[in-house]
């Protein structure tokens, strides 16, 4: 487990840092990681990820080869849409709170339509349902392949 947090960690830290339009803007996304359609659960690293990843000879290449698992490409999407909001096809402005009370449904993403009666502490959010999955992947492996940047 200790090894996916650092993994997920470095990989946001690359995208993030690549994405140099971000500089000082506010920004309220979420990504539908409790909507089960292709913005969550089928964007998933795998063996030809790790493969095309593991050809470049770089530091994080050669840690993500040694110790990336295939998983759900959820916080890496998240940043990949940060650093090029193309990736994202369909996407709805909608109310979002997550539920906290301790019960089978703790930590699920709650969601509500414009114009429904909600309390004042609502926020409304930009979610994100699609992504371009050949775009977010070329993406990744680019990112994640590319040599370090040079100190100044």
């Amino acid at each position: 487990m200790k090894a996916r947090v650092t993994v997920a960690l470095l990989v946001a830290l690359v995208l993030v840092t690549s994405a140099n339009h971000l500089h000082g803007q506010k920004i309220k996304v979420i990504v539908d990681q409790d909507a089960r359609g292709p913005a969550t659960t089928d964007m998933q690293s795998g063996p030809e990820i790790k493969a095309a990843i593991a050809k470049a000879n770089t530091p994080v290449a050669r840690y993500l080869a040694e110790y990336s698992v295939d998983s759900f490409m959820w916080d890496e999407l998240s940043a990949a849409a940060m650093v090029d909001p193309s990736i994202i096809t369909g996407q709805k402005e909608l109310y979002v709170d997550i539920d906290i009370d301790h019960g089978p449904t703790y930590g699920e993403t709650l969601f509500w339509q414009p114009g429904t009666a909600l309390p004042a502490y609502e926020q409304k959010a930009t979610v994100q349902f699609d992504v371009d999955a050949p775009k977010l992947y070329d993406l990744y492996v680019k990112l994640m392949t590319q040599p370090a940047r040079k100190a100044p």
